[in-house]
């Protein structure tokens, strides 16, 4: 695309105040001119150095997506490069070393730190945040499946019927009266608390 036709295209993308803004350079100006006019009416007005105090205080926010903090962090660091804040070929040091600064993940931190050696671009450590980000939600449903699955297992557990119940009650009561009926009344009783048991839980 020839420098004319960007221009064009830059001209009929806008809209007013913006396309009234860039008016005055008329028609054959060149791209990088409307740009440039532009960057100064609506850029920010921060030089260099307020945008990297800016970038270096950007921390994730609470409940905030890694991948969506680093958008964030890329957006000022691109203006601080534009600024002359940062070289353009330190870009990708400062990015990860930020990521690293303000990002809460532990476990992903620890995945982070050993590239410091060797800074991946934006694209490379976006897709590896997705990756990861992938990864954990994928996780969270097979846990969520899992301990569904568990407590279903565990409404369909068969209780003790209260027939059950009730005989062996019968008999703890009859070990109590064991002192006063005497060995034989004790085995009377017994045989006939068994019995009972068992006519209970046939009869359930």
């Amino acid at each position: 695309m020839s420098d004319l036709q960007k221009s064009l295209r830059i001209r009929e993308s806008l809209l007013p105040p913006a396309s009234d803004v860039i008016k005055r350079l008329g028609p054959g100006a060149v791209a990088a001119s409307y740009i440039q006019l532009l960057d100064a009416a609506y850029d920010t007005v921060e030089d260099g150095d307020e945008l990297m105090a800016r970038f270096i205080n950007t921390l994730q926010d609470s409940g905030e997506k890694t991948s969506t903090y680093l958008h964030r962090l890329q957006a000022v660091l691109n203006q601080a490069v534009r600024r002359g804040g940062v070289a353009t070929g330190e870009a990708d040091r400062h990015l990860l070393k930020q990521l690293c600064r303000g990002c809460w993940d532990n476990a992903l931190l620890l995945k982070l730190e050993p590239l410091k050696d060797a800074p991946p671009s934006f694209v490379d450590l976006l897709l590896l945040l997705r990756g990861e980000e992938d990864k954990e939600a994928s996780r969270a449903v097979r846990m969520k499946q899992h301990l569904g699955s568990a407590r279903t297992q565990e409404k369909g557990v068969c209780k003790p019927s209260s027939h059950g119940y009730q005989a062996v009650m019968k008999i703890l009561e009859a070990r109590q009266k064991h002192t006063d009926t005497g060995a034989l009344g004790w085995a009377k009783m017994q045989g006939s608390t068994l019995r009972s048991y068992q006519l209970d839980t046939q009869s359930s």
